[in-house]
């Protein structure tokens, strides 16, 4: 059996989302095929929507918005029928958080090679490797591939930088990380809209608990029942890796 991990990320906008992060689900072949398909039908249902982006979800007013003249309580109660659908599909919940502020301390122009100096690659690398353990611990003896929005601003660097974490990798890690990233249209592909709404809402929340705190949004707490692997980079960690690559 081959394991599927789709994810997006959020945050990209620069200084002013303090947070970026990348996040998704994990599950089997099989699994992402019923989602697929129950997703669709999610979308179908009255009042009906093409596809799910969660920044319109938040901003249902925005020029393009799929929601645009939508009732709140119409669009939550589709968010709903969307996250049962993640529910009762999915094996697990993955993410990987750093603040933008630490980034821009302790990594932004320290590093040489300009497709690392990005939050991208120290959240990406923390996935790849906490699946990878996360597997082995639990003796999931399987590899696990990985998905990406084919918009992303990273693109093709993901496929380089997996490279190097599988030549890096101890013998007893290389086994459990797949092949090279693959990139789908997260308009088409919907196993990426819910990747999309958790990073959203992950984001949301890190940015919203960033001066003072605040209660987890609901749409978070519905997904909280599943299996997860959830790291947070701290700045301790940056300045280690930076150092690290010269």
């Amino acid at each position: 059996m081959i394991l599927e991990a789709y994810l997006d990320d959020s945050g990209s906008g620069g200084m002013s989302q303090r947070f970026f992060t990348l996040a998704g689900f994990l599950s089997d072949y099989e699994s992402w095929g019923k989602f697929a398909d129950e997703w669709k039908a999610v979308l179908d249902e009255p009042p009906t929507i093409p596809y799910f982006k969660m920044n319109n979800f938040y901003r249902p007013e925005a020029r393009n918005s799929v929601f645009k003249g939508w009732d709140r309580s119409a669009i939550d109660e589709k968010l709903k029928r969307l996250i049962s659908v993640i529910r009762y599909n999915v094996m697990m919940r993955i993410s990987s958080k750093v603040s933008l502020e630490d980034y821009e301390r302790y990594v932004k122009g320290r590093i040489d090679d300009p497709t690392v100096d990005d939050p991208y690659f120290f959240c990406f690398y923390q996935i790849i490797y906490s699946v990878a353990i996360h597997q082995k611990t639990y003796k999931w003896n399987y590899q696990t591939d990985f998905f990406f929005d084919e918009q992303s601003k990273i693109g093709d660097n993901t496929k380089r930088w997996h490279q190097i974490f599988k030549s890096m990798a101890s013998d007893d890690i290389r086994p459990y990380i797949g092949s090279p990233p693959i990139f789908r249209d997260d308009k088409l592909f919907r196993p990426l809209q819910a990747a999309d709404l958790y990073s959203g809402a992950l984001r949301r929340h890190a940015y919203e608990n960033a001066r003072i705190y605040m209660p987890m949004r609901w749409e978070l707490v519905e997904l909280q029942n599943l299996q997860n692997i959830e790291r947070e980079i701290s700045g301790d960690q940056l300045r280690s890796w930076v150092a690290s690559l010269g």
